[in-house]
């Protein structure tokens, strides 16, 4: 009987021990789920282990909370329980965004080792197995998002997938989860407090994660939650406490049919027997739990704080942080611990589930704050943007590329209104319009700064712009109003002394000298326009037989070390007449020492070739003279010069006894002598075309400034393709009748002096003649035998083609 009563126990043992190994994992899976959080799924998200409303990042418990998050926040830690056997870890990191938005992602893991168990065939009793083992694990990648609608409202949302390892077997969840945070907080006030009311819809739209068991599909319980609190704080946030009321499963009736309940195995109703009462498992009952926390900052440095989790554990613990020994890149760092003991329902339920709890997690806060960053954002927008915007079209209108200059100029004025120097963005755009000789456009854009910027101090050189305008249209009167305004309401601006030499240029244009040479005597060194005043000086002093005054102002000019273009060219005209003043005081050598100085290819260069040439006829130098003028003729054929070069060519010719070239030389001057030149009424017709090229061209300049006004759309770019075409047309008309004007006054020069280099050429042509020992009739015979031989060959030539 012992012996079948034993066979009996070691059946009975082998059962139980069976059924033991069987049951194993569904009753690890239990314990992990639900043990500790009253049979509910995912404990975690009840979140006042790890966070509360005291703390902003706090995202899984309302994620409109995160709108206060004023730096990119990380926090790592972890939550332990029974004694460490339990728990899980927690990472997060936050962004603020902007002035009223965060985002960020919470990842959440919870796992641990299941070592299978073995009889010992020895012993039969149950043993680990060293040689086998599996995992279970829960895994969560949350995103969070809140915003500030309102200064008063703020909104949240979170996003939630899961991975879940149940003892090797993998699955995902097949759809995210989604939270949905409102936070109110009508009081925030530096002496009555901070109060706020939380709600937060936590899992209203549930993650599933499915199994399959066989052919069936089994789903996961889920737990949904109602959120709701009370946050206050006071003495500056010295002191913050929270209290909070957690529903769990509280959208249950609404998710019926979605979050079907698992087919779980109730290891209480396993005793002796396989057999499951699977009935025995009901849905997941809607549960109340309350929890309040309370934090108080002992020093800056230290945080002291006591609660009560809505697991009923009441804790203690402490926040220590180095907010003031950090670096400026890192402005927070702290350790948060606490401490908690579950024996509430040790005492009250004669079961303690958790036992002695610990939390610990590493924060700190790193980078600009929300409000440094946005303060960068309106710098790079108001400031920086407009300020590079600004540099690239400033360096456009330094290399002297107008046109795409006035664009960037009116980019900057057009997309940032608000910019401090719009003011001289103005100015340069209506400069840009100027030297391109659009004077219509450049007006407007001048009159329409006076009228916006009443207060610049660009407001003279608006009228700087008009003046210059109206000096080149000849409209003297204007100018001098310009200028009247300048001296009389911005007598200090810098650009008083343009203006003064430009009204001096007017009354210069007048013959009105005395009032030109007091303005000129206004102009300092260093100036400007300093240079060009001594020039028209000069001439002033020419004109009133102060030779020597007038050499000095000429020095002034040459003497200039500067390089820039403008300032050569007229060191060149100053060179040039500085040779005439020593031509005529009979200074041959430094004549042409400054002759000699006049660049190759200036406009001056042939004016000064010339003078050399007579320097070098005036003393006796014919072969250098000779020289000098064949220089002129081939380098410059178009010159109006060209008829007195033949002429001194001729002169040259004669003194050296080549009386044949020098004979030639004379006739070809009386021949271009002969020939047609601009007159006054051609330059008058010239001009009245090119008015009326100017009046057509109005409609397509005012195209061009409200395209350069507008936003650089496509469409904008794409239009100014056609504008540019039509403006370089409207360009080549200008440049052609500028070209014609300066040719004019050369002829005009060329024209007052004309009869006297005819009669020159005429006295000294019968010279030659004379020289030659002919008369009129021998040359006039000579000249019918060449024309008879000419006429002999071509008849020769016909012949010969014909004969081929």
């Amino acid at each position: 009987m012992n012996s079948a009563k034993s066979c009996r126990c070691r059946g009975n043992r082998k059962r139980v021990i069976f059924l033991v190994l069987c049951f194993l994992p569904f009753t690890v899976f239990k314990l992990y789920s639900y043990e500790g959080s009253g049979g509910y799924d995912a404990p975690y998200f009840q979140a006042d282990f790890y966070q509360d409303l005291g703390d902003y990042s706090s995202a899984l418990v309302n994620p409109a909370l995160l709108y206060r998050v004023n730096q990119v926040h990380f926090d790592a830690g972890f939550y332990r329980w029974s004694l460490g056997h339990w728990g899980y870890q927690q990472l997060a990191l936050q962004i603020p965004i902007r002035r009223n938005q965060t985002a960020g992602f919470t990842i959440i893991n919870a796992g641990t080792s299941i070592d299978p168990k073995k009889i010992d065939p020895d012993s039969w009793n149950i043993v680990d197995d060293p040689d086998a083992g599996t995992r279970f694990s829960d895994s969560w990648i949350v995103g969070n998002y809140g915003v500030r609608l309102l200064p008063w409202l703020m909104l949240g949302g979170n996003v939630k997938f899961r991975l879940q390892n149940q003892f090797g077997e993998t699955s995902v969840s097949n759809y995210p989860g989604l939270d949905f945070g409102v936070y109110l907080n009508p009081l925030d006030h530096y002496r009555f407090g901070d109060l706020g009311f939380s709600l937060n819809f936590q899992d209203i739209l549930p993650s599933q994660v499915e199994w399959k068991s066989g052919g069936d599909i089994i789903k996961s319980k889920v737990t949904t939650r109602l959120r709701a609190g009370i946050r206050y704080s006071v003495f500056n946030d010295k002191l913050v406490g929270n209290v909070e009321t957690v529903i769990d499963n509280a959208f249950s009736d609404i998710w019926q049919g979605l979050i079907d309940s698992a087919e779980f195995f109730d290891i209480d109703t396993a005793t002796n027997s396989y057999d499951v009462d699977k009935k025995s498992l009901n849905a997941l009952k809607k549960q109340l739990r309350l929890s309040g926390h309370l934090k108080w900052q002992f020093i800056p440095q230290l945080w002291l704080k006591a609660g009560w989790n809505n697991n009923n554990i009441p804790y203690v613990g402490l926040n220590a942080n180095l907010m003031f020994p950090l670096p400026e890149m890192i402005n927070y760092m702290a350790v948060d611990m606490h401490f908690g003991y579950g024996f509430i329902e040790e005492i009250l339920l004669d079961k303690d589930e958790r036992g002695f709890t610990f939390m610990s997690k590493f924060v700190f806060d790193v980078g600009p704050t929300r409000e440094q960053r946005e303060s960068k954002r309106l710098y790079d927008k108001l400031i920086l943007a407009p300020m590079n915007a600004y540099n690239e079209a400033m360096r456009l209108y330094v290399a002297g590329k107008y046109w795409l200059a006035s664009y960037a100029f009116g980019k900057v004025i057009t997309l940032f209104p608000n910019f401090h120097l719009n003011d001289k963005a103005s100015f340069y755009m209506g400069n840009c319009y100027r030297f391109l000789y659009m004077h219509d456009i450049a007006r407007e854009v001048y009159e329409d700064a006076l009228e916006q910027y009443t207060t610049s101090e660009m407001r003279a050189k608006y009228l700087y712009g008009l003046m210059h305008i109206d000096y080149r249209e000849e409209k003297y009167d204007d100018a001098l109003k310009q200028h009247a305004f300048i001296v009389n309401l911005y007598p200090e601006s810098d650009i008083r002394s343009d203006a003064d030499y430009l009204a001096g240029e007017v009354h210069f244009a007048r013959k009105n000298y005395h009032a030109a040479e007091e303005l000129f005597a206004k102009l300092q060194p260093g100036d400007p326009s300093y240079l060009y005043a001594q020039y028209t000086l000069a001439i002033i002093n020419i004109e009133n037989k102060k030779t020597q005054a007038a050499i000095g102002n000429l020095r002034s000019v040459v003497e200039d070390t500067s390089l820039e273009s403008g300032k050569l060219l007229l060191i060149d005209a100053a060179n040039t007449k500085l040779g005439h003043l020593y031509f005529e005081d009979v200074e041959l050598r430094k004549a042409v020492e400054s002759y000699k100085r006049v660049s190759e290819g200036s406009p001056y260069a042939d004016e000064a070739l010339i003078g050399m040439a007579w320097s070098w006829i005036k003393v006796n130098q014919p072969g250098p003279c000779a020289q000098t003028l064949n220089h002129l003729i081939s380098r410059y054929p178009e010159s109006p010069l060209i008829p007195e070069a033949y002429l001194l060519r001729g002169y040259a010719g004669m003194l050296q006894k080549r009386y044949s070239a020098a004979r030639s030389d004379l006739e070809k001057c009386m021949e271009l002598c002969s020939e047609d030149y601009i007159t006054e009424s051609d330059l008058d017709r010239r001009k009245t075309k090119f008015d009326n090229t100017v009046e057509s061209f109005r409609p397509t300049g005012e195209e061009i400034k409200k395209n350069a006004l507008r936003r650089p759309t496509n469409q904008t770019l794409e239009e100014r393709t056609e504008l540019k075409a039509e403006y370089d047309e409207f360009a080549r008309a200008n440049e052609d009748f500028f070209e014609y004007t300066l040719l004019a006054k050369s002829h005009k020069k060329f024209l007052r002096r004309k009869d006297q280099i005819l009669m020159d050429a005429e006295y000294a042509l019968a010279k030659v003649i004379s020289l030659m020992g002919t008369d009129d009739r021998a040359i006039k015979k000579e000249r019918e035998k060449a024309q008879e031989l000419d006429e002999e060959i071509q008849k020769l030539q016909e012949e010969l083609q014909d004969i081929e």
